[in-house]
Formats: structure tokens, C-alpha cells, sequence
């Protein structure tokens, strides 16, 4: 006896037209999910962005209070360039 399955694959591949709606679907389905983890990427990379912007006026803040290079590039995690650069700025 053949799986039930089985069977529907085999009726599916004979129907021309219910074949190319099935790809079709398919396709739509891929493109989706493809654009739906794009996003995610986008929304990701601006989320890293905004961190990154926090971390700056962070940087800011201590340079404004005295902290030394050093220190603000430690607790910030900022390379001493990036520190050096906003201090300058």
C-alpha cells in the first residue's frame, strides 16, 4: 500500500496548471521570508547604529566631566581613536 502522500505527489506532477500555482506559491513564499530577514538585518544594523550613537554621547558626557581617554574608551568600549576623535570635536 502507498502512502496517501505519495499519491498526491503523483497527481500534482501530472495537473500542469495546479504544478505552476504550487511553484508559484512557492516562490511567493520564498520572496517573503527573503524580505522578511532583510528587514531583520536593517533593523539590526540600525539598532547596532543607535548603540553605537548612545555610546558616543556617553563618551561625550565622561570627556565633559574630566575622565580621562583612557577610562571613557574602557567603559564604553570605543577605540581610544574614536575617543580622541570626539574629544576633539
Amino acid at each position: 500500500m502507498r502512502p496517501q502522500a505519495v499519491d498526491v505527489l503523483e497527481f500534482l506532477k501530472q495537473d500542469r496548471a495546479i504544478r505552476e500555482q504550487n511553484e508559484a506559491r512557492e516562490k511567493g513564499m520564498r520572496d517573503f521570508w527573503s524580505q522578511m530577514e532583510t528587514q531583520r538585518d536593517k533593523g539590526r544594523e540600525e539598532g547596532r547604529e543607535e548603540g553605537r550613537q548612545n555610546l558616543r554621547a556617553v563618551a561625550r558626557a565622561l570627556l565633559a566631566m574630566g575622565v580621562s581617554r583612557e577610562k571613557v574608551a574602557r567603559a564604553t568600549q570605543l577605540s581610544t581613536a574614536e575617543v580622541e576623535a570626539l574629544e576633539r570635536a
